[in-house]
Parts: structure tokens; C-alpha cells; sequence
């Protein structure tokens, strides 16, 4: 059989073709140097337990490349030149791609026990992220009771039964979630608020935000 090179092996050349290469490499120490231009390519790639360098130049070409990485150690540099490419850190992925989402109650004269909620619907195909929930609470008359967080405000799930979140605090309590509470598309969530004191508050309020992708 002819050969290209001393050491026995080939050079290939793919140009302007619709071409599919199934590769599956296993044990081996391998150098596959790659150049693929002005083609449409398919490259479904299976690697196996194998140290594996592919230096690849891809120009002008409409390319797809499923890989795989199983029980591996591996290193990607990749280089993008002459393309419209942005790499954003999640929140700024969220403010840049999610709609801004809130949701709110307000209730006035909310005897002890009284819980005014709100629901919301999260649309389907998108997913919730709830980033800050906050609450207010005002008696009526003002009234100092020892040892009494009058007011708790929470985040439940009623589509999956899970409540996330529950807060309390002596006349307003609020926080920005370290990590946020993710509610997938089609559920409903629920927003409420709680008067645990004993006696009749004037207002009590409550809201989350976040955004929706």
C-alpha cells in the first residue's frame, strides 16, 4: 500500500464535501491534527480513556461536533477569530438574555394567623429564577411584644408541593439569595406572607424579583 510519510501513515485531505467520520479512539496516545475549510461536516467524536491533542483550524465551514468526555482529564483551547462571540458569567448572561419577573401582595388589617398570598405562573418553555424576596409589616396600633418576629414572608412551589424559602422578622425582613430559587417552567409559585403576631396588623407586604429565561 502507498504512503505519504517514512512512518507509514497517510495524509487526508477534505475538501468541499459532505462528509460524516465516526472516530473512536481507545488506549492510545494520539496527535489528530485537523483542517477542514469550506465543507459541512459532521464529527461525531468518542473518547475513551486516552491522552489526546486535536489541533483544529475550522474556516468558512458550517460545522457540528457532538463530543463526548468520559472519565477524562481535558484541556480545550479554542481560538475564535474573525467571529461575534461573547462568553458572559451567569448573572450578566441573566441581565443580558432573561426578562425581569416580580411578583407582590399588599394586605391591610390582617387579624393574628392571617396569610395574604399571590400566585404566579411561570411560562412554559422558561424557567424561574427568584434572586431577592423581602416583606413589611406595620401594627395597629404599634405594639412592642418581647421575643416575637410578627411577620414571616415565603416562596413555595404548589405545582411540586415544595415550599423553598421562609423568612422572618420584627417589622420588615428581606435578603438577596446567595443562590437562586429556580422554578421550572409550567409551575406555579407562590408568594406569601404571615402575620404571626398576636393582634391585628395594619399593613402587612411582601415581593420577590428576578428574571425568567
Amino acid at each position: 500500500m502507498p504512503t505519504d510519510h517514512p512512518d507509514g501513515t497517510r495524509s487526508i485531505v477534505i475538501s468541499r464535501a459532505d462528509i460524516q467520520t465516526p472516530i473512536d479512539i481507545q488506549h492510545q496516545t494520539t496527535n489528530v491534527k485537523t483542517r477542514i475549510q469550506e465543507s459541512a461536516i459532521n464529527v461525531p467524536t468518542k473518547i475513551a480513556e486516552s491522552a489526546i491533542n486535536i489541533p483544529t483550524k475550522i474556516a468558512e465551514s458550517a460545522i457540528n461536533v457532538p463530543t463526548k468526555f468520559v472519565e477524562q482529564a481535558a484541556n480545550m483551547e479554542t481560538d475564535f477569530k474573525a467571529q461575534s462571540v461573547g462568553v458572559y458569567a451567569q448573572p450578566e448572561w441573566a441581565t443580558k438574555e432573561g426578562i425581569q419577573k416580580s411578583d407582590s401582595i399588599f394586605g391591610d388589617e390582617i387579624a393574628e394567623e392571617g396569610s395574604p398570598y399571590s400566585d404566579y405562573t411561570v411560562t412554559t418553555g422558561k424557567t424561574l429564577y427568584i434572586t431577592q424576596l423581602s416583606g413589611m409589616l406595620v401594627p395597629s396600633p404599634p405594639v412592642d411584644v418581647p421575643d416575637i418576629d410578627p411577620m414571616a414572608v415565603g416562596i413555595t412551589d404548589i405545582t411540586a408541593s415544595i415550599e423553598y424559602f421562609r423568612v422572618g422578622g420584627d417589622g420588615g425582613c428581606g435578603m438577596a439569595l446567595p443562590s437562586p430559587i429556580k422554578i421550572p417552567g409550567g409551575h406555579t409559585v407562590r408568594l406569601y406572607a404571615y402575620n404571626c403576631a398576636p393582634y391585628t396588623v395594619s399593613i402587612i407586604s411582601a415581593w420577590w424579583v428576578g428574571y425568567e429565561i
